[in-house]
């Protein structure tokens, strides 16, 4: 029996498969990360392929059967085309997406982390100044690692439960610990104070206030050091 599954989606990626089709990876809202063929798309005619670039909320139509996927229909809704315009906007874009493709789960039908993607991607299509935009996929998975259930403990000690305002990041507990608690750790993530006052900063409001903060000097690096290291823990995956 075949299921007809119509949705507002991304595009994060594809691969060829032949000469002519496509193999789609789509985060959509309904239903988490779908993989699904585009016959005949790689054509030069294609009527699917336009609607489906990256950079853009495409609503589409998945026909389902079996263990298989085709893409019978896309109609482009919003691009975003700013970032297609701009190497720097699309450079920050595309981390995004690629970290989605690697942390999105097929068939999960959690519309967060989507509409996560999606507000980040508008963002970025808004203008940031530079150093933001820079930062835009550093934040991107602090916030995409706690919507996927996995988010950091950050105000307090995650042993002793002190306030702090510097420690070191246990990935295993994912909390961070005081001074003397980390003196009993084999190894954490130093997290000086401009750089744990960043990461708490960004990884507690909404994507478009976290992506307008501006960050410490050292402080992406640690905050997307943090984001990948959460990340490569829960889904043994390296965004790095």
């Amino acid at each position: 029996m075949s299921h007809y599954l119509t949705t507002v989606a991304i595009t994060l990626g594809y691969t060829l498969r032949g000469d002519h089709d496509r193999i789609y990876t789509l985060s959509t809202q309904a239903f988490g990360k779908v993989e699904a063929v585009a016959e005949g798309s790689a054509k030069i005619l294609s009527k699917l392929a336009g609607h489906l670039e990256p950079f853009g909320e495409v609503v589409v139509t998945v026909v389902r059967r079996g263990s298989t996927a085709k893409l019978t229909g896309a109609v482009c809704r919003q691009r975003f085309l700013r970032l297609a315009r701009s190497a720097e906007g699309m450079a920050a874009a595309g981390a995004c997406l690629r970290i989605s493709h690697q942390l999105f789960g097929e068939g999960q039908a959690d519309a967060l982390p989507y509409r996560l993607l999606r507000g980040t991607l508008e963002t970025l299509e808004g203008g940031l100044p530079s150093v933001q935009r820079d930062a835009a996929s550093a934040v991107y998975v602090i916030q995409l690692v706690a919507a996927l259930g996995w988010r950091p403990q950050l105000d307090r000690c995650g042993r002793c439960g002190a306030a702090l305002t510097a420690g070191e990041f246990d990935v295993p507990s994912g909390s961070v610990r005081c001074a003397a608690c980390s003196r009993r750790l084999p190894s954490g993530l130093p997290l000086p104070a401009e750089s744990l006052a960043y990461v708490r900063a960004v990884a507690q409001v909404p994507v478009a206030d976290a992506l307008a903060v501006a960050p410490p000097a050292a402080a992406v690096a640690v905050c997307r050091q943090l984001g990948n290291a959460v990340a490569a823990y829960h889904a043994a995956v390296d965004i790095a």
